[in-house]
């Protein structure tokens, strides 16, 4: 039996309709995706930050953050030790080794992972190796315990920035640790945000504290003054 006319005209129209559909939500897509990369570019453009070298790696500046009385050029590493203090909240003098600094904000924000060693997921002593390692170009060991036992023991006022610290947290020894940065600021990744900087006058911190450690490189005298790995 065959359909009358009109059935199939009104099924044609409705494809066509459909394709029609399909196809202007296709155009506004894509104007939509191109008028966001445009928007994008405009902000970069007219973006305030520019990038500053500094030994090597590229830092974000707000040159008005910068800006000296007599308008001359900062110097690249002067730069450098500005931006961290900043970054970090901390004061960065001219001794303290930028390289481990850009390593560690590099770090910021990776979630935690027992036994992890990447920006995937790492632990509070795999961390404080890498970027030991990385600056120092030498083993530390592995575990808080390892650690603690190749170092130089040290009170909460001896520390310098680059020296480690430890907690006892679990068990009757050494079970976190982190990197000194100054100011009673440090760097480690804690189980309930990653890599994080934390302060040692907070009282979960100051209850905890075991020691500070500073490991007796043959390369640097410490960690904060060493020498960058490639």
């Amino acid at each position: 039996m065959r359909r009358p006319l009109t059935h199939n005209l009104f099924f044609i129209g409705l494809i066509v309709a459909l394709c029609s559909l399909l196809s202007i939500q296709a155009s506004l897509g894509k104007s939509k995706h191109i008028s966001k990369k445009s928007s994008f570019s405009k902000k970069r453009r007219h973006s305030r930050h520019r990038i500053t070298k500094t030994k090597g790696h590229y830092l974000p500046v707000d040159p008005e953050s910068f800006e000296t009385e007599d308008n001359t050029v900062m110097d690249p590493d002067t730069l450098g030790h500005i931006y961290y203090s900043k970054v970090f909240n901390i004061p960065v003098d001219t001794g303290t080794n930028i390289n481990m600094l850009h390593k560690i904000e590099n770090w910021i924000g990776a979630p935690y992972k027992l036994g992890g060693a990447s920006h995937w997921g790492i632990d509070c002593s795999q961390f404080a190796r890498k970027v030991y390692s990385s600056v120092s170009n030498s083993f530390i060991g592995q575990t808080c315990r390892d650690i603690i036992g190749r170092v130089q023991r040290l009170s909460q006022v001896q520390l310098k920035p680059g020296d480690f610290v430890f907690f006892k947290i679990h068990g009757p020894s050494a079970s976190h640790m982190g990197v000194y940065l100054g100011n009673n600021k440090f760097v480690h990744s804690s189980t309930s945000k990653g890599v994080m900087i934390s302060d040692l006058t907070e009282p979960f911190y100051q209850k905890h504290f075991l020691a500070g450690g500073r490991a007796n490189n043959p390369n640097s005298t410490s960690l904060a003054t060493g020498t960058l790995s490639n």
